[in-house]
């Protein structure tokens, strides 16, 4: 895992610090750093200890691989064709992955995708509240079904 302080410790060449093969550390401004695979930053460390994830569309074997390994409170895999996220500390739930989720460094989620947010919004809900999600999550069941997968999945 790379913390934003173990990032300031890495060595930096031209701008960049190899991790592995064709996989980059760059600083991209002063608050933040990325994990760039090939063109792609797949992950970004944040200063205030978040991290965003994002596949860039290439939601291949090797992505998914450079979330785990470089993003300690991250856990992405696969049912069938369909990316999950899930904390580390197991609690047999998880999240559809979407690019651009932003988590902290206990691995929860901090974002929801736009839809989400909109829908939430809409009915009244603050999704940054952790009181509110069940009851949004109930909603969701009665008016918007095809959210629920993007809030949590078994």
């Amino acid at each position: 895992m790379l913390t934003f302080d173990e990032c300031l410790k890495r060595r930096m060449r031209g701008g960049k610090h190899e991790l592995e093969h064709n996989t980059y550390l760059i600083r991209k401004d002063h608050d933040t750093f990325a994990v760039r695979l090939y063109a792609t930053d797949v992950i970004l460390i944040h200063r205030d200890g978040t991290f965003t994830l994002d596949s860039g569309g290439h939601r291949t074997v090797t992505t998914k691989d450079r979330m785990n390994r470089y993003c300690r409170p991250c856990r992405i895999h696969q049912a069938g064709f369909v990316w999950k996220y899930n904390i580390r500390v197991w609690n047999g739930r998880s999240v559809a992955f979407f690019d651009g989720l932003r988590i902290d460094d206990e691995g929860q989620v901090l974002n929801h995708p736009a839809e989400v947010e909109s829908a939430a919004k809409g009915a009244g809900f603050d999704l940054s509240d952790p009181e509110d999600r069940p009851y949004f999550h109930d909603w969701c069941l009665d008016h918007r079904p095809e959210l629920v997968a993007m809030l949590e999945a078994p």
